[in-house]
């Protein structure tokens, strides 16, 4: 048989086993006969690939099922929670959070850890530690999963930059000295913009086979697009550059050296320096991510919103104006009809929303007709780190 036959049918066994296995862990208890009914795979397909996940053991038999007929009562299948563990590292301005999770996505356990000079040592310490208190033997941890908020190689990880983090606390080669320490573990490095991305896709906001842009607005703006393929999978999740589409010609001088960029006009601190400075408010602001003094002012200019107080809505509808310059760009490009908004900027609340649909409608035309749904975010903290488990056991199931 020629070698692109063998890796086309090598390719696609993998494909079928992770729909199995993907269907296994949203829909369990569920059987053989409603797998092959719901994923269109053959019964003799679905047994096969069955009877592997069961050998690696990745799933487990729970008993016999309910049956409408007379017959033999189907057997019902679910993932296994101790088939293995996840550990995610998701660093932080000032440290990083280490979590460890089991394959049904079950926290066993989470602990913070303050940024030091020699954070993989201290990571790869706590992570034993989280092993030993859980009782978790180290060959059931499958894999590492580094959430980082920033730039990095995509083949090595190696760390290039973070508007997050300061230059002299990245620590380049962590992905390389935590591989050391668990040399039979997978590191995976991703962004967290992409896990962002990635969450929002997995809640109950979405609606399957939309293409969807999620987008954060805080001290910066970060966002991602997730596109579908006619089999409702996912096609491509990448994070995008958004605030840095430029919107305005020779405009606001941004942090990346650029003008006009959407986040000189759309972050948290522009929001807040052109109520100050525009609307005769009295907000303090500081260029510092996840500052606890914006956070509060932003919560004054809510009130101030919602209120009607005239200055702060003209602000206000400039500022959605500039925002929807951009939503209005990225949904015309990757043809999205979902955009969910998250962050900071949501103290606004849903009347902030309103005011984004009535600009969007009302203001601007899109290539393709039908209806782009607005929505505020539904991924958290919590999901970003489920998503980033949830990749790293498709690259594990995968790979075996």
């Amino acid at each position: 048989m020629p070698r692109e036959d063998t890796q086309s049918q090598q390719k696609m066994k993998e494909h079928n086993s992770m729909l199995l296995l993907n269907m296994i862990r949203r829909e369990a208890p569920i059987s053989r006969a409603e797998l092959a009914c719901r994923t269109r795979l053959s019964p003799t397909t679905v047994s096969m690939l069955v009877e592997e996940l069961l050998e690696k053991k990745w799933v487990v038999e729970t008993g016999a099922g309910s049956s409408g007929s007379r017959g033999r009562k189907p057997i019902m299948l679910e993932i296994n929670g101790k088939g293995g563990c996840i550990v995610t590292v998701e660093i932080v301005s000032n440290g990083c959070i280490c979590s460890l999770y089991d394959f049904c996505l079950r926290k066993l356990r989470s602990v913070r850890m303050k940024q030091s000079g020699q954070m993989s040592r201290d990571i790869i310490e706590e992570i034993r530690v989280l092993l030993h208190e859980q009782r978790v033997a180290l060959s059931r941890l499958v894999a590492i999963s580094i959430i980082f908020p920033g730039i990095f190689e995509a083949e090595t990880g190696h760390i290039l930059f973070s508007s997050v983090i300061p230059t002299e606390l990245l620590e380049r080669d962590l992905p390389d000295k935590i591989r050391k320490g668990f040399p039979k573990v997978r590191v995976i490095m991703d962004n967290d913009t992409r896990m962002m991305t990635l969450a929002e896709s997995f809640s109950e906001g979405y609606v399957p086979g939309t293409n969807m842009l999620a987008i954060n607005i805080d001290e910066g703006i970060s966002a991602g697009v997730i596109l579908k393929d006619e089999y409702d999978d996912i096609k491509i999740c990448n994070a995008l550059e958004a605030g840095h589409i430029v919107i305005e010609r020779n405009g606001r001088k941004c942090k990346c050296s650029n003008q006009g960029c959407l986040e000189a006009y759309c972050s948290v601190n522009a929001l807040l320096r052109d109520l100050n400075e525009q609307a005769g408010v009295e907000l303090p602001y500081e260029d510092v991510w996840g500052s606890e003094v914006n956070a509060e002012s932003l919560a004054k200019a809510a009130g101030l919103y919602q209120a009607g107080d005239p200055g702060v809505r003209k602000v206000m509808g400039e500022y959605i104006f500039n925002l929807c310059c951009g939503l209005f760009s990225i949904a015309n490009l990757f043809d999205v009809r979902a955009i969910h908004i998250g962050g900071r900027i949501m103290a606004l609340g849903e009347h902030f929303l309103d005011e984004v649909r009535k600009t969007l409608a009302e203001q601007f035309r899109f290539v393709k007709s039908g209806e782009v749904v607005i929505e505020q975010s539904h991924s958290g903290y919590e999901t970003i780190r489920q998503a980033a488990v949830r990749t790293a056991m498709d690259l594990v199931f995968s790979s075996h």
